[in-house]
């Protein structure tokens, strides 16, 4: 009982707004379009971290929708000044003991054949299972 009115005068707990916070929040605005409030959330996540490409892409598709193409241009030369680089995604599979790392539509490995069709086994399974769930 003690510790639950010394909770209720501390009030809520408040955070600091890191890049996890600003991303959040830009994410939040590309979602709903929020153009102003978008660029305020990327000038403070350029002052936090300025290095990484996943908020300029996010800014640069807001201004995108908003047909804003001199903001595009200007998003993607800072950018290129900054030498940032997309990271792709990739895959990590291992087969008879060995790990084996990928992206999307890699054919490179000897095996990638039975690996696609090990995927495509896998997402039939998966589907089978969501849809007994969702009935």
């Amino acid at each position: 009982m003690a510790s639950a009115s010394i909770t209720e005068r501390q009030g809520p707990a408040r955070i600091s707004p890191n890049t996890n916070v600003w991303g959040a929040f830009l994410g939040a605005c590309h979602i709903y379009q929020n153009m102003r409030k978008g660029e305020i959330a990327t000038k403070k996540l350029r002052e936090l971290d300025a290095s990484e490409i996943g908020h300029y892409v996010l800014l640069s598709n807001m201004y995108v929708v908003d047909e804003k193409w001199g903001d595009v241009a200007e998003v993607r030369k800072l950018v290129e000044e900054k030498q940032l680089k997309k990271v792709s995604g990739h895959s990590i599979v291992e087969v008879r003991d060995e790990v084996c790392t990928f992206v999307a539509n890699d054919k490179s490995h000897q095996e990638s054949k039975q690996i696609y069709e090990l995927l495509i086994t896998f997402q039939g399974m998966m589907k089978e299972e969501y849809d007994d769930f969702t009935t």
